[in-house]
């Protein structure tokens, strides 16, 4: 109300200086004079001439005083006829000033008309649009929803494009554990730590699978671990077999035959034994792969049937090994899994060469194969893994381990075999101990020293042989009629013959029956001689003697032999009262013993130069002839002073 009042003081009195300017004849008075009505009162009249011309801080005073009188419709009435008066004015002054503003007013009047038409149409229009778009907005946001829903899910799809990959891996490797596939696993578990989970590392899934990689990694550690605690024990009883197969193929391999079978043989031992380098790749599922044949498919244990088309390899699955090494590679472990696979061996080999209570007892031989079969396939299983994983058991480990072995087994052997006392037992047990450096010596192992052994042993061996045969020769002496062999027919003059070689003009010619100047002691006991030459060279073969190192101790020992038979013999003739025929004929008997000294010295020499081509070569030790006659010559005398000497002498 006051601003009505103010704006039409204002518009008063510039519609009166206006008219002042324009025209000239009007007063200020005229211009703002008003004219009260009948019902407006002097009071009113102080408040609206208050209310035009005092500033703004006086109009609180004049309200509160109009509503303190409490006309204020009376005040009301009297400032809407000031403001109608001022109304009319200004009327005055547009129409004098401004021609056509009124009539320009009415027609905006008319305008605001037609303009509340137009509303009202747009309005109309406006809810026609709203109405009929309404299914569009709809559709719209649906469009909208649908396009936030498709941007979701294509954000959906990339995150599950990266997250499957891991989910994948993490499936694959929880199968590979089931399947106990182990470096297979630790191989997909370097994948998902280092390349897969990097990629998705902002996704709280991938927290459980960090924390669960070190317990895999652990689980795979003593999986791996456990299959080789397995292995080891496997290989404990299995070692047997492999020596075994080993031994037997040595044998196979050293046996005299013809020589095409025995290239042939010797050919696929070869083969079999020392197998070409080649190198070694651990496949997916950690299986041993390599460059060479496809070979027989390892079991634990190969049944006794196919024991021929296996080598000594073939009879344990060596996976376990590998699997376990390369498992503790990957894990940065390899030292510590290199010191337990030594000791656990070392405590195997502390266990194999502990040499068996009943060595000496009867059934030393059968414990001796069963004992050499460990040693053998133990080394064989240790020289199998060098050529295969040479980091894990290196040429140093395995030569430090064959000479704890060698120790062992030479104090055994000392402790053992020294107390044997039958020749045939000392043969088989010299044959086996024979394979079994043969066998090692196949491997790259040194046996010089069970060489050196076994010709120790060769002087005990010739001692229990020679001491059979003195006391043979007693029995020969004692059961000898002394008189000389008769023949009747052809075939028993050719049987004497082929027994002892004799050379006596005109004895072929001579009518049957013939006979023989000797007695049936002469031929026997060059077979016993010939029979323990034969024992003596049957000892010696394949320790590593030249053919004349050979002949000569042979001819050693058959000149010790003729010692000792000589002092047999001249013991059976002081222990006995013999005849005079009797001992004219043990007289016979020596010299034609005398004489066949000469043959059984080419019978040494052509044993012994078999390997030689049968060539004669020199030696040192040549036979002693004359053993027997000078001592039985001087024992005769000492002993039959009775009897003319001059006549012993004759048959001399």
């Amino acid at each position: 109300m006051s601003s009505s009042v103010g704006g039409g003081r204002d518009r008063s009195a510039d519609g009166g200086s206006s008219s002042a300017k324009g025209g000239g004849g009007g007063s200020d008075a005229g211009s703002t004079s008003f004219q009260t009505g009948p019902d407006v009162s002097p009071e009113q009249e102080f408040f609206l001439y208050e209310l035009e011309t005092s500033d703004s801080g006086s109009i609180g005073l004049v309200l509160r005083a109009i509503y303190d009188g409490g006309d204020v419709h009376k005040f009301l009435r009297a400032l809407e006829n000031k403001i109608r008066h001022y109304d009319k004015d200004i009327e005055k002054v547009c129409s004098f000033h401004y021609q056509g503003f009124i009539e320009a007013i009415r027609e905006l009047l008319q305008l605001k008309t037609r303009c509340q038409v137009l509303r009202d149409d747009t309005e109309c229009i406006d809810q026609h649009l709203e109405e009929s778009s309404r299914s569009l907005l709809s559709k719209s946001a649906e469009i909208v929803r649908y396009r936030k829903l498709q941007r979701n899910i294509c954000t959906a799809i990339d995150s599950l494009s990266l997250c499957l990959p891991v989910l994948e891996k993490y499936g694959k490797l929880e199968e590979q554990m089931q399947q106990k596939r182990y470096y297979p696993a630790l191989k997909t578990l370097e994948q998902l730590e280092h390349t897969y989970l990097p990629q998705v590392n902002k996704y709280r899934f991938t927290q459980k699978l960090t924390e669960s990689v070190g317990k895999i990694r652990e689980r795979i550690k003593e999986a791996s671990f456990s299959e080789f605690t397995d292995f080891l024990e496997n290989i404990r009883k299995v070692a047997a077999n492999i020596g075994k197969i080993a031994l037997r193929q040595t044998a196979e391999f050293h046996d005299l035959d013809s020589a095409a079978s025995q290239n042939a043989r010797k050919a696929k031992y070869a083969a079999q034994l020392r197998s070409p380098q080649r190198t070694i790749k651990l496949g997916d599922d950690g299986a041993l792969s390599g460059d060479e044949r496809a070979r027989p498919k390892k079991t634990s244990v190969a049944s006794a049937g196919e024991e021929n088309d296996f080598s000594a390899q073939d009879m344990i699955d060596f996976s376990p090994v590998y699997r376990c090494c390369h498992i503790f590679t990957v894990l940065g472990a390899k030292d510590t899994f290199d010191a337990y696979y030594r000791k656990q061996r070392r405590e195997q080999a502390a266990i194999i060469l502990r040499a068996p209570d009943k060595l000496a007892t009867s059934q030393a031989l059968d414990l001796y194969v069963g004992y050499f079969h460990e040693v053998i396939g133990f080394f064989v299983v240790e020289d199998h893994i060098m050529q295969t994983a040479p980091g894990l058991v290196t040429r140093s480990y395995r030569d430090e381990l064959w000479e704890l072995a060698l120790l062992h087994v030479t104090r055994t052997l000392n402790s053992h075999f020294g107390n044997c006392l039958e020749p045939h037992v000392m043969l088989q047990i010299k044959k086996l101990i024979l394979l079994f450096a043969l066998t090692m010596k196949g491997y790259g192992f040194t046996i010089t020293s069970f060489y050196k052994l076994l010709q120790n042993f060769r002087d005990q061996y010739n001692e229990i042989l020679m001491a059979e045969c003195c006391a043979s020769f007693d029995r020969i002496l004692a059961d000898d009629n002394y008189t000389p062999i008769t023949v009747k027919d052809e075939a028993a003059f050719r049987h004497v013959l082929d027994r002892f070689p004799i050379s006596k003009r005109g004895l072929e010619q001579e009518p049957f029956p013939r006979k023989f100047p000797f007695s049936e002691f002469v031929p026997t006991l060059y077979d016993q001689s010939k029979t323990y030459v034969r024992g003596c060279l049957k000892f010696m073969e394949h320790l590593a003697l030249s053919q004349s190192e050979i002949d000569d101790t042979v001819r050693r020992y058959a000149n010790v032999l003729l010692e000792r038979l000589s002092g047999s013999l001249r013991g059976y003739v002081a222990q006995k009262r013999l005849a005079l025929v009797q001992l004219v004929q043990i007289t016979i008997n020596v010299g034609y013993l005398e004489k066949s000294c000469e043959s059984l010295e080419q019978y040494i020499s052509k044993l012994t130069s078999e390997g030689e081509g049968g060539g004669s070569t020199g030696h040192l030790v040549r036979l002693k002839e004359d053993v027997f006659r000078v001592r039985l010559l001087l024992f005769c005398i000492s002993l039959l002073p009775c009897f003319n000497a001059k006549l012993i002498m004759a048959f001399w």
